[in-house]
């Protein structure tokens, strides 16, 4: 074994590296699985408050396209004027 120099000493002790930091836990199975049962809910309704309320949650999800084709078919038809009722002539 050699000498060391005055005032230098070998340390038993390692020095541990930091430890990393835990795995960043996803949810995105669940997180599909509650957009697609929004979107199963309100597809068919109808509802344009429904479909709005889609787009402010998932504004970029899966079905944000066909969310906004459907509110802009109810605001279409909401701005055609009311049909009326074809009338038959009273038979006297």
């Amino acid at each position: 074994m050699r000498a060391l120099p005055a005032g230098l000493f070998f340390s038993r002790r390692r020095k541990m590296p930091a430890p990393l930091p835990p795995p960043v836990v996803t949810d995105a199975g669940n997180e599909i699985a509650a957009e697609v049962a929004f979107w199963n809910t309100i597809k068919d309704s109808g509802d344009k408050r429904l479909l709005e309320s889609y787009l402010t949650q998932y504004p970029s999800g899966r079905f944000a396209s066909l969310a906004k084709i459907f509110v802009a078919r109810i605001d279409e038809e909401a701005s055609k004027p009311a049909r009326r009722p074809k009338c038959r002539p009273r038979r006297r």
